[in-house]
């Protein structure tokens, strides 16, 4: 934690609830910075994703998000992002 701090990815400030607790907020240069390479993300795997049926494109989208679920320890995210998924495949789909 301290290392994101002194990059200023992150801030910690006193939980207003318990004294004896600190919240940890990202900062806006985490916001940018993940923005910067989710951005980064979508280009280097456009190209490459172009011609794989949207199904199986929907499907590596689905197990890229639990992977990154599990690697964040939020084990409830994997079936979160497969519930949006499907939500958006019913919209039309990536």
């Amino acid at each position: 934690m301290d290392w994101l701090e002194r990059l200023r990815l992150v801030e910690r400030a006193a939980d207003p609830s318990d004294r004896r607790a600190t919240q940890v907020r990202s900062t806006r240069d985490s916001e940018r910075l993940l923005r910067l390479r989710r951005r980064q993300l979508v280009e280097l795997l456009s190209g490459p994703l172009s011609d794989v049926p949207d199904e199986q494109r929907d499907r590596f989208v689905r197990l890229l998000a639990d992977l990154n679920a599990v690697l964040a320890g939020a084990p409830d995210e994997p079936r979160r992002a497969r519930q949006a998924s499907g939500a958006r495949k019913g919209a039309g789909g990536l």
